[in-house]
């Protein structure tokens, strides 16, 4: 698709603070987990590199682990 100026680029996001964590465990501490809003900042950063540019993979990790002993 690169022919055709499509990016293609991989978002990996670590625990992210949504209703279908909160739905598999009560073990987090939310808080401490990847806010959806982060997320939405990396695609928009994705969106706006030049035409020339192409990042092909994006990582997040929580900083502090959100998990409750």
């Amino acid at each position: 698709v690169r022919e055709y100026g499509i990016k293609v680029c991989s978002i990996m996001p670590g625990f992210v603070n949504t209703p279908m964590l909160h739905s598999a465990t009560q073990n987090f501490n939310f808080d401490k987990c990847i806010q959806s809003e982060d997320i939405a900042e990396g695609v928009l950063y994705i969106l706006r590199t030049p035409y020339n540019v192409c990042p092909t993979e994006i990582k997040y990790r929580p900083q502090y682990t959100p998990i409750l002993k």
